[in-house]
């Protein structure tokens, strides 16, 4: 099976918050293996609009970031242009959380 066909499974189930949090976890610790080898590097991850409008994402995100010890810049979030262009409120506020202390 391809994600296209899982994620609007995922999505009519309410479980796309629990998949993009299990794919960022999964990501950090690849991220924190490698750069304990000495290896400095960037993944992009796709994340649904869905999980980046959850009201405790940003603070999930950042926890997570602290608990294994990356630097956001170590991460890039993607979403879909046409979901980021509808969607573009609910991203400035994500985008703010993760700005702010």
């Amino acid at each position: 099976m391809r994600a296209a066909d899982i994620l609007p499974i995922a999505e009519r189930a309410k479980l796309i918050v629990d998949i993009d949090r299990w794919v960022l976890t999964r990501v950090m610790s690849v991220l924190q293996q490698q750069r304990a080898s000495g290896r400095s590097m960037r993944l992009f991850v796709p994340q649904s609009t869905t999980t980046l409008a959850a009201p405790d994402q940003a603070a999930w995100l950042k926890s997570e970031l602290t608990a294994h010890e990356l630097p956001g810049s170590t991460l890039v979030l993607e979403t879909r242009l046409d979901d980021a262009l509808l969607f573009r409120p609910v991203l400035q506020v994500f985008a703010q959380a993760m700005a702010g202390d």
